[in-house]
């Protein structure tokens, strides 16, 4: 626009005369100029296009900064640049378009922040001004962790449940700072937390704490804590996972009336049911329960009352899902067992260890209560709470040969025997073939390093329970 004004503009001047030569000279210091002045400014971020974006902190979590950006219409993406000063050293993407809105996560409470938006289009970046915001502070019950760091931390966040004054869901830095949370709803505890995997949010699993009303539900929370829905899941409890449909599918406790030492009894058995988001009790379809695949195994006598719907049979604890196989991974706490599913048919794959074990198992220590199975590529790892009569636990992988029907205990990871979790307990192998493992009733998350050895410790305040978690490698991004 501006080459074709000065070409528009060019002066006409009688050929061969001095007065031609000097405006033809006039003009070409002024073309010059004018296609420097266009080039400076696609560099900078201008060229004629214009970024603006103003920030509000979220009036849900204090600590996330919205962002609504209007930019270029031939914008391909938009980001958050971010930090304690001009240098920023933070990026968030926040936009796949030139025009919306988005969540900035990762800001620290009370503490001032500049930042700029910045739109990527085909002639360059357009930047916008820089601006400063200052981030509220958290409420009582979401309290910081204690960090040492001996080795290299890589996981960048990690997302876990709490339970200490309040039950929240929080995502600390590797600073061990509260960044993001939710707090849940009185007498309701939040069992799981999972990043949404198209990143745009987290889902949470509510239950009841005391295991009396059915409140089970997954919730949709956008990173600036706006509940974006509420799908109930009818007697939801501990773990769930979502499917690469988008469903929800989640362990349920299956209450039946059977017989046991002769006399007709109520029975806790479990289900993993799917759901769509949002859908109805209509829209829920059964995958898998243990009546249909496994022999009821209970005994009043020492039967912990974990429910009072009924004696405690299978009590699922931990729920894995594989896309490609189509499979199930679910890990019984009352049998000692873990099983593997087939979603289609609803058939047991195999069980492990327990009463039902199927394999032969070669050395290694058995185990009496465990959490949290994660897949691998030739067995699984388990979070152990404790082996026999042993009060410490231990992140333990096991290889399994499903022709020929053996396995074995192939890795130990118990820190020094240091920690003993009576109650939850999870492990999620890092990129960098670490691990990251939350440590239940004791209150620590750790990451490892590939050799096992600690790259970073949190620890909560003294008697919080640290719950199932996973690491977040980029918190925040577009709002819906």
């Amino acid at each position: 626009m501006f080459l074709a004004s000065a070409l528009a503009e060019r002066p006409a001047a009688p050929s061969g005369t001095s007065s031609g030569v000097r405006e033809r000279r006039l003009f070409l210091v002024m073309l010059l100029a004018t296609l420097i002045a266009c080039t400076t400014e696609t560099d900078s971020g201008n060229g004629g296009l214009a970024m603006t974006a103003t920030a509000t902190l979220s009036p849900l979590i204090p600590t996330v900064a919205v962002v609504e950006f209007d930019g270029p219409a031939d914008a391909t993406s938009v980001r958050v640049e971010w930090g304690r000063s001009t240098a920023y050293g933070h990026v968030t993407e926040i936009g796949v378009s030139g025009t919306g809105s988005g969540a900035v996560v990762g800001l620290h409470p009370g503490t001032e922040y500049h930042w700029r938006a910045v739109a990527v289009t085909e002639a360059g970046d357009v930047v916008g001004p820089d601006q400063t915001i200052t981030t509220g502070s958290l409420p009582v019950g979401v309290g910081d962790l204690t960090v040492e760091i001996p080795g290299e931390p890589s996981f960048g966040y990690v997302v876990t449940t709490t339970l200490g004054m309040s039950a929240n869901a929080v995502i600390y830095d590797e600073e061990g700072v509260a960044v993001w949370f939710i707090i849940a709803d009185g007498g309701s505890v939040f069992s799981a937390v999972r990043v949404k995997r198209d990143g745009t949010g987290v889902l949470l699993q509510v239950m009841d704490g005391y295991r009396k009303s059915d409140i089970g539900a997954t919730r949709d929370y956008a990173w600036d804590g706006t509940l974006v829905s509420h799908t109930r899941t009818p007697a939801a409890h501990h773990d769930f996972v979502e499917t690469e449909a988008g469903h929800y599918g989640y362990c349920s406790i299956d209450v039946r009336e059977t017989e046991v030492d002769g006399m007709a009894t109520s029975v806790v058995g479990e289900a993993i049911r799917e759901i769509p988001p949002g859908g109805s009790e209509a829209d829920i379809t059964t995958v898998w329960t243990s009546w249909d695949t496994l022999p009821v195994r209970v005994d009043a006598t020492t039967d912990g009352g974990f429910y009072p719907q009924g004696l405690d049979w299978i009590h699922c604890n931990g729920l894995a899902y594989q896309a490609e196989r189509q499979a199930y991974t679910l890990s019984a706490y009352s049998l000692g067992s873990i099983i593997e599913i087939d979603r289609t048919t609803g058939e047991n794959n195999w069980v492990f260890s327990g009463a039902d074990n199927e394999f032969e198992i070669e050395g290694g220590r058995p185990f009496r209560d465990a959490h949290s199975p994660e897949p691998t590529t030739d067995g699984f790892r388990l979070f152990i709470n404790r082996t026999e009569a042993e009060l410490y636990s231990r992140v333990a992988r096991y290889v399994l040969d499903v022709d020929a029907m053996t396995a074995r205990e192939s890795e130990s990871i118990e820190l020094d025997r240091a920690y003993y979790s009576y109650i939850l307990g999870d492990s999620n192998a890092l990129p960098n073939e670490g691990l990251l493992v939350t440590w239940g009733s004791a209150g620590v998350i750790t990451e490892l390093d590939a050799d096992g050895s600690p790259a970073w410790i949190g620890s909560a305040n003294i008697g919080t329970i640290i719950g199932f978690g996973e690491p977040v490698l980029t918190p925040g991004g577009p709002l819906p």
